[in-house]
């Protein structure tokens, strides 16, 4: 997934969710996702694309 599908499938908490993960802010996890040249911008891109695909997993297994 690359940042633009990120941004369009994000929600509320996923930055939180990710800085969480990472051992940075919110506000850190938002500003790398925004400048592709910080250093923690790719691994906030791939963190939030795994908690979209999990959730879109779990909600899939739970509706069917």
């Amino acid at each position: 997934m690359d940042k633009n599908q990120v941004l369009e499938k994000k929600k509320h908490g996923d930055l939180k969710q990710a800085g969480s993960i990472l051992g940075i802010s919110e506000q850190n996890a938002y500003a790398a996702l925004n400048r592709v040249g910080s250093k923690h911008h790719e691994n906030v891109v791939k963190t939030l694309s795994r908690i979209i695909r999990m959730r879109e997993e779990l909600k899939k297994e739970i509706a069917g």
